[in-house]
């Protein structure tokens, strides 16, 4: 549901916006439209404010400052959406996120570059989804 919200958003021109919004809520019900275009403008109104806090798209020089970044994202998005919608919205995202970060400040290799730590973070994380996976296979 996010990603369809962000693209109609992101690709549809804003003058042409309420009119595609119509056309793609016209089979609902009207409470269920009406919380639909609430969501929208929800969603409108934190890409915008996201804008202004991360106005260019630098990524973080050190895992620690990815992490304040996602502790500050998740914050502005219970502030958008309330936390349990964020929660719905964003929830499994950041938990892969937060994880990989957490990886990448565990480095073994505490010098090397946020690219390096980020390939053996995504290798480890895998590791550990197969991880339980492997386990109950073998039982």
């Amino acid at each position: 549901m996010r990603l369809k919200m962000e693209n109609l958003v992101v690709l549809t021109p804003p003058e042409q916006l309420a009119e595609r919004l119509d056309k793609e809520l016209a089979t609902l019900p009207a409470h269920a439209a009406a919380a639909a275009r609430d969501l929208v403008t929800r969603y409108q109104n934190y890409a915008m404010a996201e804008k202004l806090a991360y106005p260019t798209a630098a990524a973080p020089l050190v895992p620690e400052e990815g992490l304040t970044q996602l502790a500050e994202l998740r914050a502005l998005r219970e502030t958008h959406f309330g936390r349990e919608a964020a929660r719905r919205l964003y929830g499994e995202e950041e938990a892969v996120t937060r994880r990989l970060l957490e990886l990448m400040r565990d480095d073994p290799v505490p010098h090397a570059s946020m690219e390096e730590k980020a390939m053996r973070a995504q290798a480890r994380y895998d590791a550990e989804r197969l991880a339980p996976k492997a386990a109950s296979a073998g039982r």
